[in-house]
């Protein structure tokens, strides 16, 4: 009897635990969601892809409207008709030119390559939607071409092309992190067949005399990496068994070309110039290369532009 009038309840219980872990499961896969929103990847803007990109999709859209001529172009009735289609894949083409240019220039901080993440592309792309779709509409509307409500088709636009963005996003960051992880290990590989440059071949030493009078004399292998700005240098080597670093005010030309007749030194951020003999391990992720260098124990974000350079230590 006892066994009858429990058995409710702890279907109840079981019923109650079964949601509840439902919906843990749930909360699980959106915290992870948004967390990896925030993995690093790579962009093309303000890059010969970014071009290129931009040329494809101004083509694919050229193609489209020609061929395809859907959202009500097949009804309109022009003696220039397809000059006037492929006109949407020339305001295609400007549209990318300003989200893979334009706006970059401008919202520097916003597309910093170096903070680069999945969420901001999904952004990016979406903005890439949202100007593409409407200086379209804006064409079509000045020629004639089919009519639009400009606010409820370039939302309509938007909201379909939330999901598509959210899943290009997730496939560049993969790719790119597959990839740059693979040619990191290469590096790596590279790295530890370096053969040391010979003391013979270090004389004389690389000297850099400051503005202020102030001079630096060090062989080629004791400096671990130079820190450089436009009027100034903080050079970091090693000096007998301790590490020391000293800043002189000279022009960021004269350093670089002083450096740059030695091939162990590679550039990989504006503002680093490396030992390659003192870079400890590189590691891949979906934005690139990041290094890091011994003894001093610095990490250092490599460049986009840098890239190729470091890939062929």
């Amino acid at each position: 009897m006892k066994t009858i009038l429990t058995f409710p309840v702890n279907l109840i219980r079981a019923i109650f635990s079964a949601i509840g872990d439902f919906f843990g499961l749930i909360n699980n896969q959106i915290t992870a969601f948004i967390k990896s929103l925030g993995n690093p990847t790579t962009s093309s803007v303000l890059t010969i892809k970014g071009l290129i990109v931009s040329l494809i999709i101004g083509i694919i859209v050229a193609i489209v409207a020609v061929v395809a001529q859907p959202f009500g172009l097949a009804n309109f009735e022009n003696q220039n008709k397809k000059l006037l289609l492929t006109g949407f894949g020339a305001i295609a083409f400007i549209g990318m030119l300003i989200c893979q240019f334009g706006l970059p220039s401008i919202l520097g901080s916003f597309y910093n390559e170096y903070r680069w993440t999945v969420g901001k592309q999904i952004i990016h792309i979406l903005i890439g939607v949202f100007v593409v779709s409407g200086l379209s509409i804006v064409y079509s509307h000045q020629f004639k071409i089919a009519q639009f409500d400009f606010v409820l088709d370039l939302a309509k636009v938007l909201a379909i092309s939330v999901i598509p963005a959210i899943i290009l996003a997730f496939i560049n960051e993969k790719s790119a992190r597959n990839a740059f992880i693979s040619k990191a290990d290469n590096i790596n590989t590279s790295l530890k067949n370096q053969t040391i440059t010979k003391a013979a071949q270090l004389i004389p030493n690389m000297t850099f005399v400051g503005e202020n009078g102030a001079k630096l004399s060090i062989l080629p292998n004791q400096l671990i990496y130079a820190e450089v700005s436009p009027n100034s240098t903080e050079f970091h080597y090693q000096n007998f068994l301790i590490i020391e670093k000293m800043t002189l005010p000279i022009n960021q030309s004269i350093v670089k070309k002083e450096l740059d007749s030695h091939p162990q030194f590679v550039h990989c951020h504006q503002n680093f110039i490396v030992n390659s003999h003192a870079i400890q391990r590189v590691t891949g992720s979906g934005r690139g290369y990041d290094l890091t260098i011994a003894r001093v124990n610095r990490e250092i974000s490599v460049a986009r532009r840098f890239n190729t350079q470091l890939e062929k230590i």
